[in-house]
């Protein structure tokens, strides 16, 4: 398969070779010729000017430049919007120190396929904030994720292409479930059309928020209660403020019961749902009262006192980086990750991972390095404090020895370099 693909792209890229290749002389084929013009005027004086002044023939045109591939975030969802077509979004600091994406056979490919590339700057909390934890990903127009790479080794060229692959595959299922969506919520609003719609998307990795107001309001009264239907929009995960979220929990008692028939994975899951989704609506909003809200709700997931405040003031932290509240931000950063991060030693983490022979993405020493990792890379673009530098340094160090990741090293070196 891979072979297969790495054969279209080449004679696609030879194609579009070959049409450059003719393009100017179809260009002159079609511009008439000024020379033929000229003599053709009834005047001596034409070819007398012609003679002792040649410099005055027409002037080749240079070709114009290539519009830029390389943008910022939003400039790429731009320049993709309406298109259908799909961005690369890459984490890392310098474009020019990445020999892969700088290379000719991945570049090309790029160029065919994708409208434009983000190679994230550190000042690009939209684009962080899209990629999450991922080393690189494709991203649909709309901003919906077609494929991300999130692996400790570093992408190789294959990498690149097998990801451009998978995602030209999911794009295309994406446009065909839209098409089967237009069709059906403009034909029939019956909630049965739009609950198998939305358990498409599910299982296509889709949000599904908007249509799910809609489903509740066209369901009928008497399946409001309905122990089945209670179920599907609990699995939803719906939005705190949302009208499904008032539906589900209306009646407590019966919530209840649908609550406990879930597992505690499904459990786990839905509370980092709603929590994310209702941050992520509060940020987009800059409504700091529904953050609160998510925030709120993070804390009462946990028993534990210290939990409570550390999920509450997580949420909160996110809200105002996502708002670019600078000040709101370092505050909270200034005792958060002192306070529920540093304290873990990292090869406690580590020993621990390896005695439960967790998974890379189920590392706990990933996990807290990410964060750090994190934390210490917002606190350096925000501010040019030399405490707070030293603060993020060590921020930096500790990520560097829990989980090792590129990114966590070149945060590291970029603060030595400012302390």
């Amino acid at each position: 398969m891979q072979k297969t693909f790495l054969l279209i792209l080449f004679f696609a890229l030879l194609l579009a070779s070959a049409a450059l290749s003719f393009a100017p002389a179809a260009a002159q084929a079609q511009q008439p010729s000024h020379t033929t013009t000229a003599q053709a005027q009834p005047s001596s004086h034409a070819a007398t000017a012609r003679a002792q002044h040649p410099s005055h023939a027409p002037a080749t045109r240079r070709p114009a430049a290539p519009p830029p591939f390389w943008l910022s975030y939003a400039d790429a969802r731009t320049k993709a919007a309406g298109t259908g077509g799909m961005f690369l979004i890459r984490k890392g600091s310098s474009l020019a120190k990445d020999k892969i994406l700088g290379g000719k056979m991945v570049m090309d490919s790029l160029r065919l396929l994708c409208a434009a590339g983000v190679y994230l700057a550190p000042s690009d909390t939209e684009g962080a904030a899209a990629l999450g934890n991922a080393v690189f990903a494709y991203i649909l127009d709309d901003g919906t994720p077609l494929y991300s790479y999130s692996a400790l080794r570093e992408p190789t060229a294959e990498t690149y292409l097998d990801g451009l692959r998978a995602a030209i595959e999911r794009k295309n299922g994406v446009h065909n479930l839209r098409l089967l969506e237009a069709e059906r919520v403009l034909g029939d609003k019956d909630p049965a059309n739009l609950e198998d719609i939305i358990a498409e998307r599910n299982r296509e990795g889709l949000p599904a928020d908007s249509l799910l107001d809609l489903y509740v309001d066209g369901l009928p009264k008497d399946s409001v209660g309905s122990y089945r239907v209670l179920r599907f929009l609990a699995l939803q995960a719906p939005v705190l403020n949302s009208t499904a979220n008032q539906v589900l929990r209306q009646d407590g008692d019966l919530f209840n019961i649908v609550w406990k028939s879930l597992t505690m994975a499904e459990r786990i899951h839905i509370n980092n749902e709603v929590i994310a989704k209702t941050r992520a609506k509060a940020v987009k909003d800059q409504d700091q009262e529904e953050a609160t809200l998510a925030a709120t709700f993070a804390a009462n997931t946990n028993n534990n006192p210290t939990a409570k405040i550390r999920a509450f003031q997580g949420v909160m932290l996110e809200f105002y980086y996502g708002v670019a509240d600078t000040n709101h931000f370092l505050d909270f950063a200034k005792t958060y990750y002192d306070r529920f991060l540093m304290p873990f030693n990292a090869d406690s983490l580590r020993r621990q991972d390896s005695i439960f022979h967790r998974a890379e993405d189920l590392s706990v020493a990933r996990f807290v390095g990410t964060q750090l990792e994190v934390g210490a890379r917002r606190m350096a673009t925000m501010t040019a404090d030399s405490a707070l530098l030293r603060q993020a340094g060590a921020w930096a160090d500790r990520a560097v020895a829990l989980y090792p990741s590129r990114e966590a090293l070149e945060t590291q070196e970029r603060l030595r370099a400012r302390r």
